[in-house]
């Protein structure tokens, strides 16, 4: 379950920025490779030095360039 409060906040957030780093890589892939990416895995370490956490203990998934978390959503 998602924390509320101050530290629930910062979680979201945390986890939003994550999101657009994910996202802005597979786009930066996209252009490159000419297709998206079939993982978040398939970023490293071409365009992520490593696939980040959510602070919140949920899970990233990755369609087309868009990055979704299992708590915090899109």
């Amino acid at each position: 379950a998602e924390r509320g409060g101050p530290v629930g906040q910062a979680d979201a957030a945390a986890c939003a920025s994550n999101r657009n780093i994910v996202s802005a890589a597979a786009q930066q892939y996209y252009y490159t490779e000419g297709a998206y990416p079939t993982s978040i895995q398939a970023l490293v370490p071409g365009y992520l030095q490593s696939v980040p956490a959510c602070p919140a203990g949920g899970t990233y998934a990755l369609w087309e360039s868009t990055a979704t978390c299992s708590i915090h959503g899109k």
